[in-house]
């Protein structure tokens, strides 16, 4: 846990495209933190805040929340709000603050959180907020220094400074900041850290751009060694780092002996490794449920096993080290990883915990290595979620923590692969044969839908679709998900759609392609600051046949298209073949970063789809 007001900031996920590099909402003029620790166990922080909200768009910064843990209290707080000529608005007192300790993500913790929600009545307002935050039973690492925390936020001032006690060792990341750390000795013979950013200019949101993590300045701080409610540890390497989790995992794997000869009856006429760990990955699904528990040593010790055992449910940590202890029990070795879930990679010379947010397991097999999602077994064994994908991670064994990757899957695997059948009808109605699959990546996105009741499927697949007018006359999903096999989803439809093509004197123009037509474009940029970020790779493949109605014949279809990108390709071919019209479309959409000079080429490629997808075959009526 770290000693600090969060852990990292909440990051937006909407794309903003319309805002321009000079579009400022909040100036923060002044940002203060000041920490003073004592000794190993005991420290101050004070902090300031003083923002200039302009508009309602920056409203959201005139509210505040702190989290607190059992090793930590706030000992004052106070603020106001004035108006743009001092006028006293509003002030906030201590008593205030509200509290909650329960959420619908927290079954059980001992974090509690303190807020003030202030929604400004006139702009511009200026709003400050001061406290002062105790920490009594030790901490691992100190605030950080972040004074933007969100887009057009603009900041005039901001220092930093911490206090070392005598002797204490330190070290600390800085990212996307020339900002320099000083070193200093105050009267009392202690080491003094500081570093100021001024006058730094409000980030922009671009289409496809960085996450704000790595567009804001900020340097991270910690201890080489920490003491930390009640245990000791350090933080030299990622391998110590390790050592100190793993002596949190100790004695907590004990299995009740009746529930032993349980598992012994599941597994043990098992022919291998593989099948047992599907047995026991059965089980975990089928008896137990997440539930957030953020109790003990910062968050970070799991339940013991038996706990879940008995009661049935446990968090990522919990669930985790209960399976570990199933497979332990049935001769299956494994190991217990950290991961973090919003951000591929970690920084390497900064070990510690507030990197992390998740927990799952890693089982070599003879031919290969399984990774265990346990927080959500429903999903197949063996298949690697998006949300750890390709991510950072450390292996905590005995011997310490070491830094692995989880691996992800090519782009082209992630497929979707649709097929159908139109049948279109002299009227401009037409009935469609629909037949999907949808694989890995692609499997996950379509997830929620298998979950929802039967009209609010039909709903979201029409609004998927995007076929005007078009009702559904049978569905039906089919989920495969059998263990250390690729996942995919299979959705079959019957659409009738009265009005598919549409009629101009002899004419009916009739739309290629019934998916897909929603396709996102960009907007035009200039003076482009960020490069280009594709966080997920996959391929669409179609394959689209219409049937041409009796009567009709073909006047005019589009080109084939055929064009490839560095971060993408599209091919699209139109064939006749006797009364039939068929469309075969194959986009590949690859993963990575590209440079922000091809963002003109981005656009390109993504107004090139959109206007295929929706674009017309015109068939004329046949003169006798």
């Amino acid at each position: 846990m770290m000693l600090r007001k969060s852990l990292f900031i909440l990051f937006l996920s909407l794309l903003s495209i319309g805002m321009k590099a000079q579009d400022v909402n909040v100036v923060v003029l002044e940002s203060t933190t000041e920490v003073t620790c004592d000794n190993a166990k005991k420290a101050t922080c004070h902090e300031k805040r003083i923002y200039k909200i302009l508009n309602e768009k920056g409203a959201d910064a005139a509210s505040i929340s702190m989290s607190y843990d059992s090793s930590m209290k706030m000992s004052s707080f106070s603020g106001f709000v004035t108006d743009e000529n001092g006028r006293t608005l509003k002030k906030i007192k201590r008593s205030d603050l509200q509290k909650t300790e329960l959420s619908l993500t927290n079954f059980a913790t001992d974090i509690y959180t303190l807020y003030y929600q202030y929604v400004p009545p006139v702009y511009p307002i200026i709003i400050t907020y001061e406290w002062e935050d105790e920490y009594t039973d030790g901490y691992m690492h100190f605030p950080i220094f972040q004074p933007q925390d969100d887009y057009a936020m603009e900041v005039k001032h901001s220092s930093y400074k911490l206090t070392l006690p005598q002797g204490a060792t330190y070290h600390y990341k800085a990212l996307q900041t020339s900002a320099k750390v000083l070193e200093s000795t105050d009267a009392k013979g202690r080491k003094v850290l500081s570093a100021t950013m001024d006058n730094l200019p409000a980030i922009s949101q671009e289409p496809k751009g960085k996450s704000l993590r790595e567009l804001i300045p900020v340097i991270f701080f910690s201890p080489v060694d920490f003491e930390y409610l009640g245990t000791k540890g350090s933080l030299k390497s990622w391998k110590d780092f390790g050592q100190w989790y793993w002596s949190l995992l100790e004695g907590r794997q004990e299995l009740p002996v009746d529930f032993k000869a349980i598992l012994h009856q599941m597994t043990d006429t098992c022919k291998s490794a593989r099948s047992k760990l599907a047995v026991i990955y059965n089980f975990l699904e089928k008896t137990t449920r997440y539930v957030s528990i953020q109790l003990g040593i910062g968050g970070q010790q799991p339940i013991p096993a038996s706990d879940v055992c008995r009661s049935g449910f446990g968090d990522c940590k919990g669930l985790s080290n209960y399976m570990r202890a199933m497979l332990k029990e049935v001769g299956i070795p494994s190991s217990s990883i950290i991961i973090g879930t919003k951000y591929k990679k970690i920084m390497k010379e900064l070990p510690g915990p507030i990197q992390f947010n998740h927990a799952i397991l890693m089982v070599p097999m003879q031919k290969d290595t399984v990774w265990v999602e346990c927080t959500a077994p429903s999903l197949p064994l063996g298949y690697i979620h998006k949300e750890i994908a390709g991510h950072d991670c450390i292996e905590i064994t005995q011997q310490g923590g070491q830094i692995l990757t989880v691996p992800e899957y090519a782009d082209s695997e992630n497929l979707q692969k649709s097929i159908l059948n139109v049948d279109l009808k002299t009227d401009g109605s037409a009935e469609i044969d629909f037949n999907q699959k949808s694989y890995l990546l692609q499997y996950e996105n379509t997830i929620p839908l298998k979950k929802e009741e039967d009209k609010k499927q039909r709903d979201d697949l029409l609004s998927d679709l995007s076929i005007p007018q078009a009702s559904i006359k049978s569905m039906s999903i089919d989920e495969h998900k059998e263990s250390f096999m690729k996942p995919h989803m299979h959705i079959k439809a019957q659409f009738s759609v009265p009005n598919y093509a549409s009629g101009r004197g002899q004419r009916l123009f009739v739309p290629i392609c019934p998916v897909h037509r929603h396709i996102a474009t960009f907007p035009a940029m200039e003076n482009r600051k960020q490069d280009i970020e594709n966080e997920f790779g996959f391929q669409d493949e179609d394959e689209i046949t219409f049937n041409i109605p009796e009567g009709y014949e073909i006047e005019a279809v589009p080109k084939d298209i055929s064009v490839d990108y560095p971060f993408g390709s599209f091919t699209s071919t139109i064939k006749v073949a006797g009364r039939k019209l068929i469309i075969t479309n194959l986009r590949l959409e690859r993963r990575g970063s590209f440079s922000k000079d091809l963002y003109k080429s981005l656009w390109d490629f993504h107004k090139l789809m959109f206007d295929q997808y929706n674009q017309n075959v015109i068939l004329v009526r046949q003169t006798k």
